[in-house]
Formats: C-alpha cells, sequence, structure tokens
C-alpha cells in the first residue's frame, strides 16, 4: 500500500500545478483512499479544489481535515484509523488479559486531586 501511495505522490509532484487539475485531484484522491488520515494531501487536495472553483468539495474536504485533526488532539492513540500505514505495528491490548487496576496506567489517575 505505501509504494502505491508514493507512485501516486511522485506522479502528483511532476504534474505539479502546470497538469490537468481533474488528474491531479484523481491522483489525490487515490492517496486518500490509500491513507485516509493523510492530512497533507488532504490540504492539498482542498487548495486545488479551491483553484478550480468547486469551493463546496474543498470545504467538506477541509473539515474532514478538521476533524481528523480534533481526533488527533483528544486521543492520539486513535488519531489513525485501523488500517492505515500509520497504524501498521501499534500495539493493542491483548483480549486475554485482565486491564490496568484502578489508579494505575494513566497519569491522571496518580495525580492528587485538587
Amino acid at each position: 500500500m505505501n509504494e502505491a501511495k508514493g507512485q501516486y505522490a511522485l506522479a502528483a509532484e511532476a504534474g505539479g500545478d502546470q497538469g490537468d487539475p481533474g488528474a491531479l485531484l484523481g491522483l489525490y484522491e487515490k492517496m486518500i483512499g490509500l491513507d485516509r488520515a493523510d492530512l497533507e494531501t488532504r490540504l492539498k487536495m482542498a487548495r486545488l479544489l479551491v483553484k478550480t472553483g468547486s469551493i463546496d468539495r474543498a470545504t467538506a474536504e477541509l473539515n474532514e481535515t478538521a476533524e481528523l485533526l480534533l481526533a488527533r488532539a483528544k486521543c492520539p492513540s486513535r488519531a489513525h484509523p485501523p488500517g492505515s500505514p500509520q497504524d501498521q505495528g501499534r500495539r493493542r491490548p491483548d483480549p486475554g488479559q485482565p486491564g490496568p487496576r484502578p489508579g494505575e496506567g494513566s497519569p491522571a489517575a496518580t495525580r492528587p486531586s485538587p
């Protein structure tokens, strides 16, 4: 999957601003399809959508990007959707193991109350 995304990125870079906007948008959409949390590509796509006059689509793309950023800020461990390249290798809890006991596992739990 990363190899395909890299190939799309090279093609998009080669096309640049002089290329066909429709083809470039197609490449961006394919890249986002491979990595939903690719904020950089989402922003490039929104910028191109504005240039081509597709303001509603650009707004929708920027809203989705903002939602991903908010999700990342609220819960960094859920910043990348399962299966995305950034999610690869992320340690998941073993369902057969008990979770942390109360007061363990989070800094907030060990902080004295005000």
